[in-house]
């Protein structure tokens, strides 16, 4: 019995040995593949700057098993001042994956076939040559940024395999916006277009997942275009003009929602005129010379949710139309400032936000008279031909909708005024809550309202006391004017 015993142990022992020398080996491999890509990966640089084809061709020997790279710059001047001499890219061939791409070389490199084996790039920038015909082809790319080259009209040939850009792409100078590009995107991406005259269609740039919704458009003297998506467009996300007013916007004029709408230097509106734009997220006029009529461009407009800005404006005479348009209501957020949710103005953020149009009054305007009273601290109105705040702040003002209305402020009483300690207020909602305005506007003192507030600590003066319900986003607040003695 015994011997068969020590039979089995020696077998499975002999097993065990086996099984752990493999595993032994099959480990060691794994360590000897990790430091052999470690030292590979360790040979590549955090920067290839190249400065003329004998660096280039160097790069395979200088740098074996180099196939990502964090930086990757090529630049139409030599390192030392002087126009390089690079005329082929064929030694790059081993590279799959760079963060920064910038091509910005001179008409001497023929082709950049020898990027034809990347894949990934986090952001490139690309100023094309005529003589390139080997397109890029990227599986995926951050941001891309592609300038025409200055010389001739070319197209977009040499993006055409382009797979999936995740968050912006742009096109500069003149230049065909075709063929049609073949790339997905992510939920969200910004299309910019500037320097560019040429009779083009929007619809070619286009991402084939995603619709005008999602889409932040922005155009820098840019002209000629056909805004026709190739469907149905009920709502934009973003539309920027900045000197980009004779394009074909025809097919948009049924947009019953926009998130943001910029028009700046603009000499002509003719082609913008009946939008029957709805709702705007934020609505931005400024530096335009041609006479901006917002009555004409957005007739049907009910709606401002986020922010105002009009200014410096030459020839804006009336801004009446907004009389029948709601106030924003979303307290601004610094972190949203790029996000179109306020103006800023030095350290200031403002929700309306309207100066210097040598033509306008707006001693008569209901809607800046209901916006003193809602934003008081968030409101810049200031050097029009007229500005009477002091009178819209204290004047009785008409709703512009019944969502404006409520019952919450309708009747309360405060008592003392002139204040020296205490200010009672009676009966407040539940939620109620204060800003302590002085007379330069400037917020002193906020915070939930009990039955009581404290005028204790500020000093002698006038003060405008705005209370509202954060939970009520339609409700403007209520204002009252005390003097602290």
């Amino acid at each position: 019995m015994s011997l068969w015993l020590t039979i089995v142990l020696n077998s499975l022992h002999h097993v065990f040995k086996l099984q752990f020398m493999k595993f032994f080996l099959n480990f060691l491999s794994v360590i000897l593949l990790l430091l052999g890509v470690y030292q590979l990966n360790a040979q590549c640089p955090t920067t290839l700057t190249f400065c003329s084809q004998d660096s280039v061709n160097a790069f395979p020997k200088t740098y074996p098993g180099c196939r990502e790279v964090h930086s990757l710059r090529i630049d139409a001047l030599h390192c030392e001042g002087e126009l390089n001499d690079i005329v082929n890219l064929d030694s790059l061939y081993p590279l799959v994956s760079v963060g920064y791409l910038e091509l910005h070389s001179p008409s001497t490199i023929k082709d950049i076939g020898g990027l034809s084996n990347l894949r990934k790039v986090y952001q490139a920038n690309i100023s094309a040559q005529k003589s390139w015909k080997t397109p890029l082809i990227l599986d995926t790319v951050h941001d891309l940024s592609y300038y025409f080259p200055p010389d001739t009209i070319s197209d977009l040939t040499l993006l055409s395999k382009i797979k999936f850009v995740s968050r912006s792409i742009s096109f500069a100078g003149k230049g065909e916006l075709a063929p049609k590009l073949n790339y997905n995107t992510d939920d969200n991406l910004k299309i910019g277009i500037a320097d560019n005259n040429i009779n083009n269609k929007i619809q070619n740039v286009l991402p084939k997942n995603l619709s005008g919704s999602k889409i932040d458009f922005s155009l820098i003297d840019a002209q000629n275009i056909d805004f026709d998506f190739g469907y149905k467009v009920d709502s934009l996300l973003s539309l920027g003009l900045t000197k980009s007013e004779s394009n074909d916007f025809s097919t948009l004029k049924d947009v019953k929602k926009i998130g943001y709408f910029r028009l700046t230097l603009a000499n002509s509106t003719e082609t913008l005129k009946q939008f029957k734009c709805e709702d705007i997220g934020s609505l931005f006029f400024t530096y335009c010379s041609a006479n901006v009529n917002i009555g004409e461009l957005f007739p049907n407009l009910k709606k401002i949710n986020k922010a105002l800005c009009i200014a410096e404006n030459q020839n804006l005479e009336s801004i009446n139309l907004l009389d029948n348009c709601e106030l924003p209501f979303v307290k601004p957020n610094p972190n949203e400032i790029n996000n179109h949710a306020g103006i800023l103005n030095g350290r200031y953020i403002y929700y309306i936000f309207l100066k210097n149009n040598p033509k306008l009054i707006t001693c008569e305007s209901d809607y800046l008279c209901r916006s003193f009273k809602r934003f008081g601290d968030t409101i810049y109105v200031g050097g029009n031909q007229m500005d009477c705040n002091d009178v819209l702040l204290q004047k009785q003002c008409t709703l512009s909708s019944a969502n404006e209305e409520t019952s919450a402020f309708q009747s309360f009483t405060f008592s003392p005024n002139p204040v020296f300690d205490k200010l009672y207020i009676s009966p407040m909602p539940k939620g109620t809550r204060y800003r302590v305005i002085n007379q330069l506007g400037i917020p002193v003192k906020s915070g939930e309202l009990a039955d009581n507030l404290s005028f204790a600590e500020l000093p002698s003066g006038h003060y405008f006391i705005q209370l509202y319900n954060p939970d009520i986003i339609h409700q403007p607040p209520k204002v009252i004017k005390v003097m602290k003695i």
